[in-house]
């Protein structure tokens, strides 16, 4: 496999895995009018996948199949969270927010 093609994969799959590890982490100093700004309020594991399940769940499909071409097997296992905090809104109000 190319070296470029190779090196899009891996920085496809960091990117993919940046943002499913994303926290939510706000200063509640900037606002004292949401003092809990920030503040988790619920989290949980949605989905958890060993490296072989992994491999097993990207073999069963055209697309996974051509990732492991050109990523190559999985070398660790993946784990989904959800996670619900508390963020201020577009007009400043006090809001929720989730994401996984």
């Amino acid at each position: 496999m190319p070296q470029a093609t190779r090196t899009s994969a891996i920085a496809l799959l960091s990117c993919l895995a940046l943002t499913i590890g994303t926290s939510a982490q706000a200063d509640s100093s900037s606002d004292p009018a949401c003092g809990a700004r920030g503040q988790l309020l619920d989290h949980r594991v949605t989905l958890r996948l060993s490296a072989a399940e992994l491999a097993d769940l990207l073999t069963s499909s055209p697309s996974g199949q051509h990732l492991m071409r050109m990523a190559g097997a999985p070398a660790c296992g993946v784990e989904v969270v959800y996670f619900r905090y508390r963020t201020i809104g577009g007009a400043g109000e006090p809001t929720l927010q989730a994401g996984h």
